[in-house]
């Protein structure tokens, strides 16, 4: 009777957004603090729509004992996967149903993922379960403060805009992340004087596997990004996967085709290598 309780507690549950005191507001603000304090890094994917992820706002993140914890040993982050940034996260921790939650070492190194509504008692048995001294090294210093320069004065450089599309969250079991993420290195804004290009298009069977590195609403971009990959690696396939989301039409560009993931594997080991972060194998059969 008690989980039927609960049940339609969640049914009856309002999806009012509860904001979170405390939380950090992107994936790479919370990779800094927690090298420099040595703590873990909790991801709370949710959205919303999500009537139990609400519940989690509402009762589990706002419990005392939960917040307690987070200043000793966390750093919470919440994504909204319908967010402009939150789309790219739940493409690469490959986040198929919600809640989610997925912690990270002070490295930013996978550790573990849940897929469950949680009580209090739930998350605080988790937290403990993780809070090992292995996952909370320090690795980083805090930069030093400075002050203003008030002499002199220059143009205001406005922050780089990357793509960011709307998605939905199909009910399928996940695969754990194979690496940390981070934001797209790619300049959205298309170079004056890189306006012509020369390519060939054809249909590639969905078969086999590849890397992804990037999701793109802009056409433009995705024309960049494939003519510098084809310079990086001329003997690769570069291949775009093209899908509607809603309104929105939604680039994929994935690097090779291999018969096998481990092959896939080794070949993101060498993108990682070379500086493109973030990229993960992808399963080409999903890509329609």
């Amino acid at each position: 009777m008690k989980s039927l309780g609960i049940f339609f507690s969640l049914l009856l549950f309002s999806v009012t957004s509860f904001a979170l005191d405390g939380f950090e507001s992107s994936l790479p603000s919370a990779k800094q603090k927690a090298a420099i304090e040595g703590k873990l890094i909790m991801i709370d994917f949710t959205a919303g729509w999500c009537a139990p992820c609400k519940f989690m706002e509402e009762y589990t993140f706002t419990d005392q004992r939960v917040n307690d914890r987070f200043r000793e040993s966390f750093v919470p982050l919440q994504v909204d996967i319908d967010d402009f940034d939150g789309f790219v996260l739940k493409e690469q921790f490959e986040v198929h149903v919600l809640p989610t939650i997925i912690f990270l070492n002070s490295k930013g190194e996978f550790v573990a993922r849940h897929e469950e509504s949680m009580a209090a008692s739930r998350l605080l048995e988790l937290m403990n379960q993780y809070d090992r001294p292995q996952n909370r090294i320090k690795t980083m210093t805090a930069p030093p403060s400075t002050e203003p320069n008030t002499t002199t004065s220059g143009p205001s450089v406005p922050p780089i805009v990357r793509d960011g599309l709307p998605s939905t969250v199909p009910n399928t079991p996940p695969a754990a992340p194979s690496s940390p993420i981070q934001p797209d290195p790619i300049p959205d804004v298309l170079p004056s004087g890189d306006g012509l290009f020369r390519f060939t298009v054809e249909r590639q069977p969905s078969e086999g596997f590849s890397v992804q590195i990037g999701v793109y609403a802009q056409y433009d971009n995705v024309l960049v990004q494939v003519a510098r990959f084809q310079d990086e690696y001329p003997n690769r396939e570069i291949l775009v996967n093209i899908n509607q989301l809603g309104e929105r039409t939604v680039y994929k560009i994935l690097i090779g085709q291999f018969a096998s993931p481990q092959d896939a594997g080794s070949f993101k080991k060498e993108l990682l290598r070379n500086g493109i972060e973030g990229c993960f194998v992808a399963n080409l059969k999903k890509l329609r």
